[in-house]
């Protein structure tokens, strides 16, 4: 199975659907057929076809969905697996490029809440891995070094995956001041609530691309909207506004292990 439905896009589940109404045409089945079949003992709503055609279904019944058609179909799941990984090599070049040839592993480090540890980083083949090692569920910060005002806004990756990371209550991006910044930053006089994951062992790499408001504002509203990974038509949209701005910017990355 190439695709992780757990953490499948709006796309991805619209062309998991395509499938499934493909193999049905073929089949001669219903939609009954196919729900009661892939998702036993689950009361669905009366548009729920629709919401599965738009992809914005349950990813877990995604999943459900996806394994009893491996399963009874698998030619079909076999079909719409090369569809995606085709689509996944040809969308997402321009982002992955453009983290390659501009992020750099410096100017940004991350500590556990409440006291920073020494000794922040090594060096671990392909890509720098920082310090500290995160423990699933506990609190931690990350400190960045701006060469200048502005805005700052974070995406964070899980496998091959991209996800926008929030860095406030109500929005993703936030101000910077010049030098250093702890992220996230508390409102007003409130102590921030530092970021945390107890859910998703293993290596999570972060990215911050720092610049001017304008940039970053338009950069968060490319990004807004997802509720799951970014698809590769978006990063490399958002790799390229970047880079056709006028404006100066800088992009910090970082590299963490989250452990039990």
């Amino acid at each position: 199975m190439g695709i992780d439905w757990l953490r499948a896009s709006h796309d991805e589940r619209k062309a998991l659907y395509r499938a499934v109404r493909a193999m049905m045409r073929e089949e001669a089945l219903s939609w009954d057929a196919v729900f009661s079949a892939a998702l036993p003992r689950i009361v669905l709503g009366a548009r729920y076809e629709d919401n599965f055609r738009a992809g914005r279904n349950s990813r877990i019944h995604c999943n459900q969905i996806y394994r009893w058609l491996l399963a009874q179909y698998p030619a079909h799941a076999m079909r719409l697996d090369d569809e995606l990984g085709a689509a996944r090599a040809e969308h997402g070049a321009g982002w992955r490029d453009w983290l390659a040839a501009h992020g750099r592993y410096k100017g940004v480090s991350a500590f556990l809440a409440p006291e920073p540890p020494i000794g922040l980083v090594r060096i671990a083949a392909p890509e720098p891995l920082a310090r500290p090692i995160v423990p699933l569920g506990g609190g931690f910060y990350f400190q960045i070094e701006a060469p200048f005002a502005g805005k700052v806004i974070a995406f964070q990756s899980l496998g091959q995956d991209w996800y926008a990371l929030p860095l406030r209550d109500g929005g993703m991006d936030e101000e910077i001041s010049k030098d250093l910044n702890i992220l996230p930053q508390g409102s007003g006089s409130d102590q921030a609530i530092p970021f945390t994951d107890d859910q998703h062992e293993g290596r999570h790499g972060f990215a911050f691309l720092l610049g001017s408001g304008a940039l970053i504002e338009r950069i968060a509203e490319l990004a807004a909207n997802h509720d799951g990974a970014l698809d590769g038509a978006t990063l490399d949209g958002i790799a390229a506004s970047v880079m056709d701005s006028a404006a100066p910017w800088a992009l910090r990355r970082i590299n963490l292990l989250f452990v039990k």
